[in-house]
């Protein structure tokens, strides 16, 4: 979920906020937080010669994508609940600063500093956000339809993400932590390119393994208690290939 979307020049001037959903926290005046925010950046530059991607608190992300117009530069940022998939906002966030440019390009040219004139670019964020969601929703549906497997007695349950750790759908039932930890490493592998083709670790008296399903798609299965190790990852591979064979025929 996204909470609160800004865009601000590289000074930290605000010049668009849009608020989605209420978060319980202090109302903050946009100006006072987009200063924070383009003080972060340019530290996170100075410091480590690196664009800020993300801040981490307690249960929400900051997500940031960076973007230059005619030599300035401006900064988008996204408030959105902690389970969010970083590289899945950043590719919204993207979208959004594409259409920005597009729509108000030759007013950034001689803007007379008046933000009101952003005011109907609310409407496009919205729409770009609603595309995404139903991209999502026809991908998870598929996903409804293809998971319809014999029950494996060994596996407790299945959970399937994208390669860049957006969760699609899961009948797994894990704590938080757990859970951010899984779509984090599932981030770390897009981001990083390093293909790790089986990935496990154990949870209590279970284990929990990670496999490639496509490209695209990443598995996550948790075995029954106290079921051997080799048996999890034999239960595991055999559905991974019943679950290529049926999103090949669903493709």
């Amino acid at each position: 979920m996204i909470y609160d979307f800004y865009i601000l020049e590289r000074s930290g001037t605000c010049i668009f906020h849009q608020a989605f959903s209420a978060l319980d926290r202090k109302q903050v005046e946009a100006d006072l937080i987009s200063g924070f925010f383009s003080a972060m950046c340019l530290f996170s530059r100075e410091i480590a010669d690196k664009h800020l991607e993300i801040l981490e608190l307690e249960d929400v992300r900051l997500v940031f994508t960076e973007d230059k117009l005619d030599n300035q530069e401006y900064i988008f940022v996204a408030f959105v609940d902690e389970n969010e998939s970083v590289l899945q906002i950043q590719d919204i966030l993207k979208k959004i600063s594409k259409k920005f440019f597009q729509n108000y390009k030759h007013i950034l040219k001689n803007w007379n500093r008046d933000t009101e004139i952003f005011t109907d670019f609310q409407k496009q964020i919205e729409l770009i956000i609603i595309k995404a969601d139903i991209d999502r929703f026809m991908l998870i549906e598929k996903l409804e339809e293809i998971v319809k497997i014999e029950q494996q007695t060994h596996l407790e349950g299945l959970s399937i993400y994208t390669s860049k750790g957006d969760l699609m759908i899961s009948n797994i039932e894990l704590p938080s932590p757990l859970k951010k930890f899984i779509s984090r490493t599932i981030e770390c592998q897009f981001k990083t390119s390093v293909k790790i083709d089986e990935l496990f670790f154990k949870y209590e008296t279970k284990y929990i393994l990670i496999r490639p399903i496509t490209n695209s798609l990443v598995g996550v299965f948790l075995t029954a208690p106290k079921t051997p190790f080799k048996l999890g990852i034999s239960l595991a591979d055999n559905l991974v290939k019943i679950l290529k064979e049926k999103i090949q025929v669903a493709q």
